[in-house]
């Protein structure tokens, strides 16, 4: 979903309960069970490295995969 849009809405139970940044979304835990949405592996990831931001590593890798996929590029590099 993160490379394909920037805005997310989620419905649960018939009810809109988040209008947000995929990002914001994916990182709120509550919201995230409340819909029964899976957590992405980067966010997966980052938490398990103990980053302190994980949602920054999810943003940053999808501006970075933008990037490669739009200019064709195979060797950028993460920051």
């Amino acid at each position: 979903m993160l490379e394909y849009t920037d805005r997310a809405i989620v419905l649960a139970d018939g009810r809109k309960i988040a209008d947000d940044r995929c990002v914001n979304i994916l990182a709120d835990e509550k919201l995230m069970a409340q819909a029964n949405l899976k957590e992405t592996s980067l966010f997966e990831l980052a938490k398990k490295a103990g980053l302190p931001d994980p949602a920054k590593l999810v943003e940053r890798f999808i501006a970075y995969d933008r990037e490669v996929r739009g200019h064709g590029q195979r060797n950028a590099v993460v920051y």
